[in-house]
């Protein structure tokens, strides 16, 4: 705690914008109290990503109201409408609905090199918890618990009685937008299971896209084949190559995803 708090001190700057990106969720409401102890300046700010969990930003507003909620241009369904469904490999969501602010400004995060190979692989080579955007001017990456392992970050909860959101206690390992196209597929599809209305606001836009004769358009005329497709995580070509039989994909999308 001490080396985080020294870490979040160090890099602050009085000429450059100091902002903590508050996601809700346990890393960034440990972040969150470490910024406050520092007794740095800093200013909270959480993303309006269109897909959180419903709830989770009455959550924030209950519980940490000197956190700003930015609202995005676009949301994650008007993003879909416009370019199509993002995937591992193009998460322009991300950029368009987390990432766009910043400017010249240093921002603390909860990254942790535990979260996942692939963010671990990225990070492992850093010999300081900083790492420049090159995508957004000026902007700096802060990552003060870059070595927390997760029980060290839900000790710290305990030990310090933050309050967090009880979709923990509900058994959700993450919070984010819901079906992230990072998360692994079987947590994606138990997500829409308990959030069936995003994966019918979903096909909407897909609907949207083709109708438009935008990205999708080029490989879909059925909305619900192209969601199943994007939850299947195969790619275009083992999708159509495994098409032996006549699917009815509405079908099979409503009686995965029931509508409550």
């Amino acid at each position: 705690m001490i080396e985080s708090i020294k870490i979040i001190r160090q890099y602050y700057n009085s000429e450059k914008p100091y902002i903590c990106a508050f996601s809700g969720g346990k890393d960034s409401i440990v972040i969150y109290d470490l910024c406050k102890k520092s007794g740095v300046p800093i200013q909270y700010i959480y993303s309006n990503t269109t897909i959180d969990p419903p709830g989770h930003i009455s959550f924030i507003r209950k519980n940490y109201p000197d956190v700003e909620i930015l609202q995005p241009k676009a949301s994650f369904f008007k993003l879909i409408e416009l370019r199509g469904l993002p995937t591992r490999q193009t998460r322009f969501c991300c950029q368009a609905l987390k990432e766009y602010y910043g400017n010249n400004a240093n921002i603390i995060e909860g990254l942790r090199i535990d979260e996942g190979i692939k963010r671990g692989k990225r990070l492992k080579d850093l010999k300081e918890p900083s790492q420049c955007d090159t995508r957004v001017k000026g902007k700096q990456h802060i990552y003060p618990i870059l070595n927390w392992m997760e029980k060290d970050v839900w000790e710290y909860i305990h030990k310090n009685n933050l309050v967090y959101s009880e979709l923990y206690d509900k058994g959700f390992k993450r919070l984010g937008c819901v079906g992230c196209p990072l998360a692994q597929q079987k947590e994606r599809i138990r997500e829409y299971k308990i959030y069936p209305r995003y994966v019918y606001a979903i096909i909407k836009a897909i609907q949207k896209n083709i109708e438009a004769g935008k990205s999708l358009s080029k490989f879909f005329n059925d909305p619900y084949e192209a969601f199943y497709w994007w939850i299947s995580e195969l790619s275009l070509k083992n999708h159509f190559s495994l098409k032996l039989f006549e699917i009815n994909y509405k079908k099979e999308i409503e009686k995965l995803f029931p509508k409550i």
